[in-house]
C-alpha cells in the first residue's frame, strides 16, 4: 500500500509534466489531482490483489515516484523495478481515461469532487472548510511544487528561456490551486454514475488505505459488478496490470 504521506508527497508531481523537459507546456493541469487519486487507489488494489504478480506489486509499492510519473516520463532510468512501476502507471491511466471528463472545466470540477471524496473517507467533517482555508492548504502544496522546480535539470543552451518557462509553470500551478479551492468550496458530492463510494471496488480501495483487508475481500470486490465509472476504471486498471 502507498502510504498517505507518500500520496501527499506525490502532489509535488502535479507539475512534473515538465520535470524531464523544462520546455513542456504549462497548461493542462486540470485533472492532474484526480489522476493521482485514481493511481493511488489502483495501486492499493494491485498491491493487495492475489492475482497481480508479486514482482509487479512490489514495484508499484516500492517505486512510488516512477509509478505516479509513468504517464509523463518515457524512462525512469532507475532499474527494472522502476521501469515496471512506470509501465503500471501508464496502464492504470489508460484504464482511467474513460472516466475522465473531456472539458477543462469538467476536469477541474472532477479534481474537486475526488478530493472531497478522498477527505470523506476519513469520516464526516465537523464543519465545512471555507474557500480561504482550502486555499491556504493548497498554498502548502504549491510551496512543495516550487521546491520540486529547483530539482529540474536546467537547459544550458537557453538558461534565460528556461527560467522564463519555469516561472510560467509556477504561475500555472498557482492558478490551478486557486481554481481548485473555489471548486472545492462550492462542490457538494452525492453518489452518481461517475462516482459512488458504495461501489464494491471503490469501497475496498478506500478501506485499503486505512489498513490491510483479507485478500478474499479484495478478490470479491474485483469480481463484483461496478456501480460507477470510477469503479469500472479501477477494475479495468487491475485487468491491465495482469496483462503486463
Amino acid at each position: 500500500m502507498i502510504a498517505r504521506r507518500q500520496f501527499l508527497q506525490s502532489a509535488a508531481i502535479i507539475p512534473a509534466v515538465a520535470r524531464s523537459r523544462a520546455d513542456a507546456a504549462t497548461s493542462g493541469l486540470e485533472g492532474s489531482l484526480a489522476r493521482l487519486i485514481f493511481l493511488h487507489d489502483a495501486a492499493a488494489v494491485a498491491v493487495h490483489s492475489m492475482a497481480v504478480p508479486k514482482p509487479l506489486a512490489r514495484a508499484v509499492a516500492g517505486e512510488v515516484e516512477a509509478y505516479f510519473a509513468g504517464s509523463w516520463l518515457q524512462s525512469a532510468g532507475s532499474g527494472p523495478a522502476a521501469e515496471m512501476a512506470m509501465r503500471a502507471g501508464r496502464a492504470a491511466l489508460e484504464a482511467y481515461a474513460s472516466a475522465e471528463p473531456e472539458t477543462t472545466a469538467g476536469r477541474l470540477a472532477w479534481d474537486a469532487r475526488l478530493l472531497r471524496e478522498l477527505a470523506a473517507r476519513g469520516g464526516p467533517a465537523r464543519r465545512e472548510p471555507t474557500e480561504q482555508e482550502i486555499a491556504e492548504w493548497f498554498d502548502v502544496l504549491s510551496r512543495r511544487a516550487l521546491v520540486a522546480i529547483h530539482t529540474y535539470i536546467p537547459d544550458e543552451a537557453d538558461v534565460e528561456g528556461w527560467m522564463v518557462r519555469l516561472i510560467r509553470l509556477h504561475n500555472a500551478v498557482e492558478s490551478y490551486w486557486s481554481g481548485l479551492a473555489a471548486a472545492c468550496a462550492r462542490g457538494r458530492a452525492t453518489p452518481d454514475a461517475m462516482y459512488d463510494p458504495a461501489d464494491p471496488l471503490v469501497r475496498a480501495a478506500a478501506a485499503l488505505h486505512h489498513g490491510p483487508l483479507d485478500p478474499g475481500a479484495v478478490a470479491e470486490a474485483l469480481l463484483a459488478q461496478p456501480r460507477c465509472a470510477y469503479g469500472r476504471a479501477l477494475k479495468q486498471a487491475h485487468q491491465r496490470f495482469l496483462a503486463l
